[in-house]
């Protein structure tokens, strides 16, 4: 009796399964294990992406609050900002010499 059950599952499942392919994919048979096989590869790939992006993400959000602390602190130090002069004169020293 239990293989008898056993034997009645498999095949409810093997047909559900293949009317979910053909659903989905019609009569190419090829179409069907594609996507089984390639799957894990394009969640990988979109895992991947999602973890890059959070890093770039991170990193730049890390470095504008580190730019904005020491900007920060130097006003705090009383430093002036550098005027347009003193940046054309530093720079127009290395190309006159």
């Amino acid at each position: 009796m239990r293989q008898y059950d056993q034997q009645v599952v498999e095949a409810v499942t093997l047909r559900r399964q293949r009317v979910q392919n053909a659903v989905f994919f019609g009569s190419a048979r090829w179409r069907r294990q594609l996507p089984d096989q390639l799957r894990p590869l394009l969640m990988g790939v979109i895992v991947a992406a999602v973890i890059a992006a959070g890093c770039i993400a991170t990193s730049f959000i890390v470095n504008l609050i580190e730019k904005q602390q020491a900007e920060q602190a130097k006003y705090r130090r009383g430093a002036a900002p550098a005027s347009v002069t003193q940046i054309y004169t530093h720079g127009s020293e290395g190309l006159l010499s």
